[in-house]
């Protein structure tokens, strides 16, 4: 089990746990974030976008889509603890977006790096 913790300071999000430290600039724009059910949930794609260094939403989106597909096959559970919550999408609107929490967000980083 990963022991994280995390400090979300001015759009920086840096994991201290001692196996990944990550500092990406998650500024508002760029990532989306919702409390639900007492914990902070993280838009996956808008994660994947920032990592990657990804200037296109939908570069970003297919990047999360093939990496998540990978995982199923891995059979890792990264992809079965992001749940869809609505966040507000680029046109305003509140539209359903894969979410992940902090541990969850952790192990895509993992993934990823």
């Amino acid at each position: 089990m990963l022991e994280n913790t995390i400090t979300y300071t001015q759009g920086i999000i840096t994991n201290y746990g001692g196996r990944i430290k990550s500092d990406c600039d998650f500024s508002a724009e760029r990532n989306r974030k919702v409390i639900h059910q007492n914990e902070w949930w993280f838009s996956v794609v808008d994660v994947v976008q920032a990592l990657t260094d990804q200037s296109d939403f939908q570069n970003a989106r297919k990047y999360w889509n093939k990496l998540a597909e990978s995982l199923k096959t891995e059979g890792s559970e990264s992809v079965t603890n992001c749940h869809r919550l609505k966040l507000p999408a680029p046109d305003r609107k509140m539209r359903e977006a894969d979410c992940a929490n902090t541990k969850a967000t952790f192990r895509l980083i993992q993934s990823i790096s």
